[in-house]
């Protein structure tokens, strides 16, 4: 057999061999439906990409959000410590925190690394009324 006649039938079965593996493809799991024991989870050779699934938050009942708000609310009272009151000219002042405050002025509060911006409702000589500033 001649280098030519060898090269012939090499090329000859190679082809052959490409053209049995397209169609035998077919019948490989992947393409069935079914998958291959050795594959990692979740791998697929030829998977169709999808849009991924939107997840619906979690929404709270009003019962669930004021529960929430009520614990907030005792974190931040626990963080402000009342030092002193006066009155002076009919207004009143508190002592919070070392600052002092009157009615209208604006308070930072820093609870679990978390800020929280308060205005000064009202003042009493022993209680304080807070309202939260969104933004």
């Amino acid at each position: 057999m001649t280098k030519r006649t060898y090269q012939t039938i090499v090329c000859i079965g190679f082809m052959l061999s490409v053209i049995y593996s397209a169609t035998a493809a077919e019948k490989l799991p992947y393409f069935s439906g079914k998958r291959d024991p050795f594959w990692p989870v979740g791998y697929a050779p030829f998977a169709k990409k999808t849009a991924p699934k939107k997840v619906d938050k979690q929404r709270l009942t009003d019962a669930e959000l004021r529960a929430l708000a009520l614990a907030q609310q005792e974190r931040l009272k626990r963080q402000l410590e009342l030092e002193g009151s006066i009155s002076k000219a009919g207004k009143r002042y508190i002592l919070i925190n070392g600052n002092l405050v009157t009615t209208g002025d604006l308070l930072e509060i820093v609870v679990g690394g978390e800020v929280y911006k308060l205005k000064v409702k009202g003042l009493s000589s022993n209680n304080i009324q807070l309202e939260p500033l969104t933004e």
